[in-house]
């Protein structure tokens, strides 16, 4: 049974880790994950050389959506209290604070937000991100042909995973390579992350502890081998303290079948849909009417949609202007048909995978059509003079030859394209 796919990219300090979900009926499932070490905070273009690959290996269709777990310290946690007066409308009260504590204009940042409310405040988490930072990545994933949809913070992985009922404040204590983040959290509200340089000789966590803990007594938790009481010297602000061992690919596909939401960077779906894809819906529809099962894909599916229907009211208010559906639809079956044409051509793989593995390491392919024995590759990138001079020199290729690109360039990008016939190797 076919399944709709998303990738999950989870950014650490020392390593990058992609995971594909696959959505089997109505729960998704990580299907394949593969790390790759990194010698540095990982950018846009790190990102870029380590999925690359993945698309070929793993299938991805153009347009996947790409969920991404934020590295500590790229963007920023704000947590504040507005008063008790407030009602539906918070956004404006909202960007008011935000313009408040953060030095640059709101338009360079994509943020999202989560209320609590309590009889005496509202009291609002921010998640936000530096836009130049997501339009790098969104920028880079799109060359691939994948799209970037959702931007993920770890402290709202963390507060959903642990979320200690009895404790009004905590913490969270982890090291990364050679960082070290403090989370501290208001209830299940992330309510900032605080990130410094790992020492030798310890850890000067009391201080800020001190500094920013209202609370006269804490909860900590932490992933170190050594307790961090033994690390800070003892404070009298730790109440009790607990080794957690965290899964994030795990706790990051259950974070989402949850239906909780982080920056929604591409949202062409209403909020009802979120979580709902085209292709999945369609590939229900189908396979229950070819059985006869539309009474039980109508029950089954009712529970979800309710439950998707709690946090539209959470959603609609981060949300932009729903982008026009039928493009989306249109992209999604031309990609459909041209998978298809691949598939059934026995000859199709076999000229994909000797294309990919030709293609030099400073070039990527965006465009593949295979028909009656005719292979035309566009991309992007440097050294295509040796992808064409192994095309020419294949056993399996005759006629290699260039041909007139229809892609757009400018100064940064150089485009090719490249044709040749595959030949009817075994006869």
């Amino acid at each position: 049974m076919k399944t709709s796919c998303k990738l999950a990219i989870h950014l650490d300090a020392g390593q990058l880790t992609c995971c594909l979900w696959k959505r089997v009926m109505l729960r998704w499932k990580i299907a394949a994950k593969e790390s790759f070490p990194l010698q540095s905070a990982p950018a846009a273009d790190q990102v870029l050389a380590a999925v690359r690959g993945l698309v070929i290996r793993w299938k991805l269709v153009p347009e996947t959506p790409v969920i991404v777990q934020a590295l500590p310290g790229t963007g920023g946690t704000l947590c504040f209290d507005l008063p008790a007066g407030a009602k539906d409308n918070l956004l404006p009260l909202i960007e008011a604070e935000l313009a408040k504590a953060l030095p640059f204009p709101l338009r360079e940042i994509h943020y999202a937000w989560e209320i609590d409310k309590t009889a005496d405040a509202t009291r609002v988490s921010v998640f936000w991100m530096p836009s130049a930072w997501v339009a790098d990545l969104s920028g880079a994933l799109s060359r691939i042909g994948l799209r970037l949809t959702e931007i993920v913070a770890r402290a709202q992985i963390v507060a959903h995973a642990l979320k200690p009922a009895s404790a009004p404040f905590w913490a969270f204590l982890e090291n990364d390579k050679d960082q070290t983040y403090l989370h501290s959290f208001w209830g299940a509200l992330p309510a900032w992350t605080s990130c410094q340089a790992t020492q030798q000789s310890g850890l000067a966590l009391e201080t800020l502890l001190l500094a920013t803990n209202p609370a006269p007594a804490i909860d900590l938790y932490y992933t170190s081998a050594e307790a961090p009481t033994a690390l800070i010297g003892g404070s009298g602000k730790l109440r009790g303290q607990r080794k957690e061992a965290l899964d994030y690919p795990e706790l990051l596909l259950q974070w989402y079948q949850a239906g909780s939401v982080g920056i929604l960077i591409d949202p062409e779906r209403s909020a009802l849909l979120a979580r709902l894809t085209p292709a999945a819906i369609v590939v229900l529809l189908l396979g229950f009417a070819a059985v006869g099962g539309m009474w039980w894909l109508t029950q089954t599916t009712q529970t979800e949609l309710d439950e998707l229907e709690q946090h539209v009211k959470k959603i609609r208010p981060t949300a932009t202007a729903v982008a026009a559906t039928e493009k989306r639809v249109a992209a999604h079956k031309q990609a459909a048909a041209a998978l298809d044409r691949l598939y059934t051509e026995p000859d199709g793989l076999d000229a994909l995978d000797a294309v990919a593995r030709n293609l030099p390491k400073k070039a990527w392919l965006v465009r593949f059509n295979y028909h009656d024995g005719l292979v035309e590759a566009e991309g992007y990138g440097s050294g295509t003079d040796a992808l064409l001079e192994r095309l020419k020199t294949a056993k399996n290729f005759s006629g290699a030859g260039r041909c007139d690109p229809q892609l757009a360039t400018d100064a940064k990008l150089k485009p090719f394209c490249v044709a040749a016939r595959l030949g009817k190797t075994g006869k």
